[in-house]
């Protein structure tokens, strides 16, 4: 043996010189407060990790259905052109009779003040 521990002879377990006693519970009180600090610390760790992770996935859904509605608003949008521009045309072709009918209202309304030459 070393002399720095000796068995108890009614126990039979083995005893720690003081200093050493002293040095253990100094290691052991040191090791659960590595402990104690890796769980306060490591807790709200994992925790901001797993929000962001969260916030991360959340973000991602968002955007996949932002874009999905940016593709819908750019179909309207295409949808509404094409429909504009068949107002367009129709508005064209109605604004066409409309210049026909006036000829012919001023045709006709020339024809209102005719008279019969006099004699």
């Amino acid at each position: 043996m070393d002399g720095r521990s000796t068995i108890h002879p009614i126990t039979r377990k083995s005893t720690i010189q003081p200093s050493l006693q002293q040095t253990f519970d100094f290691v052991n009180i040191f090791v659960k407060a590595i402990k104690a600090i890796i769980i306060f610390i490591g807790t709200p760790i994992s925790l901001i990790t797993y929000a962001i992770q969260i916030n991360s996935v959340h973000t991602k859904n968002l955007r996949e259905r932002m874009n999905s509605g940016f593709e819908e608003i750019v179909t309207m949008n295409k949808i509404f052109e094409s429909k504009l521009g068949l107002v367009n045309k129709e508005i064209s072709v109605v604004n066409k009779e409309i210049s026909v009918m006036n000829k012919i209202f001023e045709d006709r309304s020339n024809l209102e003040n005719w008279s019969y030459p006099t004699l």
